[in-house]
């Protein structure tokens, strides 16, 4: 048979008084700061991810701005083509006006000076090149 001791007794009284002792001032204390600190790092996940859906949503600005600075900068560099050109055209017309304005009154006063050559020198021009001054419409 079995035989039951005092000393058993307070053995088992003793081991349950240390579990409860260890219970409360050993198990609870640790769970307890284990608890915070898994507090604290749910609350810091929570701040990363915040912070990333904070920077992606400055990412995606940044990137519509870039866009729309870079079709803005395109629109101004055709419009100042477009000027360009403009100014172009109307710089080589103006040229070209000139040139042409130019050349008639050259040719008129080329015209003039021929005319009045073989009034002027009569003697020094040979007789084909007084024929021909004389026959040609200047």
């Amino acid at each position: 048979m079995l035989q039951f001791n005092v000393s058993l007794v307070y053995n088992i009284i003793n081991l349950i008084v240390l579990c409860l002792l260890l219970k409360h001032f050993l198990i609870k204390p640790v769970l307890g700061i284990m608890d915070k600190r898994q507090a604290m790092i749910n609350e810091k996940l929570e701040n990363v991810k915040s912070t990333k859906e904070e920077a992606d949503a400055l990412k995606s600005q940044y990137e519509a701005a870039l866009k729309d600075a870079r079709a803005e900068s395109g629109r101004i560099v055709e419009e100042a083509r477009g000027r360009a050109k403009k100014e172009y055209d109307r710089i080589v017309a103006e040229a070209d006006k000139k040139a042409a304005e130019d050349l008639l009154s050259l040719e008129e006063g080329l015209r003039r000076w021929l005319s009045a050559l073989p009034d002027r020198y009569p003697a020094v021009l040979p007789a084909p090149l007084r024929i021909w001054l004389s026959t040609t419409v200047l």
